[in-house]
């Protein structure tokens, strides 16, 4: 037994000495003041030589020069060791630049053992400190479950299933054959919040870094799982490390989202009844509870600094805008406890290469009138929804149909001139119909038109005359404001800060607006659509005082508070609900530094900031300095899908209140 002791203890040390030389090299036999130490370390903490003895030191380094003597590839640095490990493996047709693999011993659900499938599946990994290489991914599986467990990972009847430990590990497996390296996207999460670097300059810079073109053609991406090539020579091993060793600037950001999303939901402790493999339905099944969370948190804030309990700063930022299906004058959001509704467009995103989204490819266009003279054709720029065919006609140019739009107008469209989807219908003797729903998302209630499918009625079309949304008929769209409709001098102010006349190109959002307390705290925000519209604004600030954590609040600094106190003091709403009777009652005044553009002397008397003794001490500036940061991400929010950029928004903005809070207790 004595001897097996002393043959353990010679091989941790050996192992140590190896740990000392990849650590720090060789260097240190040169400096006899860091020899006691390393010596301890090497021998173990039970070491008694830990001295000024001279000869200890000097047995000591002999012994480290022997091992070097023997041994000289101790010199090289790890990178190189573990290069020519992974080149070695590769060349015997073996991927081992890592082993991929669950822990579990037992089936999760029968707790039977698990049986581990012999056969590897090729990963490229993207790692922090040595670039691209390949490891080898393994499965355990549960056959009478039919469960399957994966690196992070476990799957059920093809339905995916993250494990929320997953995030500790040292990879993130994005897909079936990628993984990366966690250490990679703690430093982008970190550059991310402090200054707002967008996915494409991390990943060129990775590419930089490891030597390879960043003007080399991207590889073949797709973010949902595929049949997988048989990777078992060194040849097809050598192929897909070249084809691969490039990041793409997708797979990264898919593989951040991820990691991302595991943070999230252990933060808040949020379920998913599982983990779609598409991205964008992903963070869309998360987005909706991580806005419950998050207002959960931060929306009933309420701190010592002054005016945090009373005084809420909004305003609106146009830069954090995204593109939008062209789809316009297409549904409407209602809000809870008014009478008035906003007409948003279609919400979602164009598909690639194209105006419109998914669901209206194919059954939008713009306006048009083929029945009328050709000098008054197509004179707007409107793309609404064809809802229905209502009839047709045949002319020496070719069959006319009557076409029912979404925003109640009816025109005669040659067939030639219809989008290609509804030509199909024709040709199959389909009908064209639609129905309404009420979507609720992120705070807000939605109604949109979708087609019927084919198990629903479809002898007549599900639609009432308040579901279609008539610009002539609907008062409180976007870009029309009562103070335009009234006569009374009181509500037509000079000041030429009314930021509702701004519309916003009807391809993208109008910025979002924030709700913030005067400590930084951002206690809600919300999308725009089309400007800044005082309906949207009163209508986002109604839904917030009628939260319960709210009903000390008296004063609203915004840089239009008097186009907003007019609004909400019209007596045509001003009575109609217990909140909108206190919003008539509040203080609206305008921040500091906006107030020099107010030159009407309505403005000056009623939304004076030195006239308020509840702004004294209170920077009214909070919205405009967050703004100095957060516009910064304008560059990646454009091209962003919906539910990315809510889920970017969410994620920066809660970073942002945690280091707000942080800066507080220090």
């Amino acid at each position: 037994m004595g001897d097996e002791g002393g043959d353990r203890d010679m091989v941790e040390e050996q192992f140590n000495i190896w740990a000392v030389f990849k650590t720090i090299g060789s260097q240190f036999l040169q400096i006899d003041a860091i020899m006691p130490v390393i010596e301890k370390f090497v021998k173990g903490a039970g070491h008694s030589g830990f001295g000024n003895s001279d000869m200890k030191s000097a047995q000591f380094r002999s012994d480290c020069e022997n091992a070097l003597f023997f041994h000289p590839r101790l010199k090289e640095s790890f990178h190189a060791t573990m290069n020519d490990f992974t080149s070695f493996a590769m060349a015997n047709g073996y991927a081992l630049g890592a082993i991929l693999m669950s822990n579990r011993e037992k089936c999760r659900e029968c707790k039977k053992k698990l049986y581990l499938d012999g056969k590897p599946k090729v990963v490229v990994i993207y790692h922090a400190n040595f670039g691209t290489r390949l490891g080898s991914r393994y499965t355990k599986k549960c056959t009478g479950c039919h469960i399957s467990e994966h690196y992070g990972y476990w799957t059920k009847h093809d339905k995916k299933h993250i494990d929320l430990d997953s995030g500790q590990k040292e990879y993130i497996m994005s897909t079936e054959e990628t993984a990366i390296d966690v250490k990679l996207l703690e430093q982008y999460a970190s550059l991310l919040i402090v200054g707002a670097l967008p996915f494409t300059t991390f990943v060129n810079a990775y590419n930089r870094m490891y030597s390879t073109d960043i003007s080399q053609a991207i590889d073949s991406f797709t973010s949902s799982p595929s049949k997988r090539r048989k990777r078992d020579s060194p040849a097809d091993l050598t192929d897909l490390i070249q084809k691969r060793r490039r990041l793409d600037r997708r797979r990264f950001e898919d593989a951040f989202f991820l990691y991302a999303s595991i943070r999230v939901r252990t933060k808040y402790s949020i379920p998913m009844e599982y983990t779609p493999y598409d991205t964008n339905e992903m963070l869309k099944m998360l987005c909706v509870s991580y806005y419950d969370a998050f207002v959960k948190k931060w929306g009933d804030h309420c701190c010592d600094t002054p005016g945090c309990e009373e005084i809420i700063v909004l305003d609106g930022n146009m830069k954090n805008a995204r593109q939008v299906c062209c789809c316009n004058k297409i549904g409407y959001v209602q809000f809870s406890g008014l009478q008035e509704k906003v007409v948003t467009g279609c919400p979602n995103t164009p598909m690639q290469r194209h105006r419109y989204c998914s669901t209206h490819l194919g059954f939008a266009m713009p306006f048009r009138n083929d029945d009328v003279v050709p000098s008054a054709l197509n004179q707007e720029q409107d793309n609404p929804l064809i809802l229905s065919i209502i009839s047709q006609k045949t002319t020496r140019q070719g069959r006319l149909l009557e076409l029912l739009w979404s925003d109640n107008r009816k025109s005669w469209v040659r067939e030639n001139n219809l989008p290609e989807e509804i030509k199909k219908l024709l040709e199959h003797n389909e009908n064209l119909e639609h129905v309404t729903v009420s979507v609720t998302e992120i705070g807000q209630t939605r109604t949109e038109f979708r087609r019927k499918t084919k198990d629903e009625v479809t002898s007549s079309l599900n639609l009432s005359s308040n579901d279609i949304v008539d610009a002539k008929r609907l008062k409180y769209f976007i870009g029309q404001e009562d103070a335009h409709d009234l006569k009374d001098e009181l509500y037509a102010l000079k000041c030429g800060t009314e930021k509702g006349k701004h519309t916003a190109k009807h391809t993208k959002t109008a910025g979002i607006l924030v709700f913030e307390k005067p400590c930084g705290i951002v206690i809600d925000f919300q999308e725009l659509f089309g400007s800044e519209s005082k309906t949207q604004v009163y209508g986002h600030l109604h839904t917030l005082l009628q939260r319960e954590a709210h009903k000390k609040t008296e004063v609203i600094c915004y840089d239009d508070a008097c186009h907003l106190k007019k609004f909400a003091i019209n007596p045509r709403r001003s009575g109609f609900k217990e909140t909108t009777q206190k919003m008539s009652r509040m203080s609206y005044i305008i921040d500091r530094f906006h107030f020099k553009n107010h030159v009407d002397p309505w403005c000056i008397s009623q939304c004076n900031p030195r006239n308020c003794h509840q702004l004294e001490g209170v920077n009214t500036e909070v919205c405009e300095q967050l703004f100095a940061w957060l516009s910064k991400f304008c560059h990646m929010t454009k091209y962003m899908g919906r539910w990315s950029f809510i889920f970017l928004m969410l994620y920066v903005i809660d970073h942002h209140n945690e280091d707000v809070e942080m800066a507080k207790k220090r």
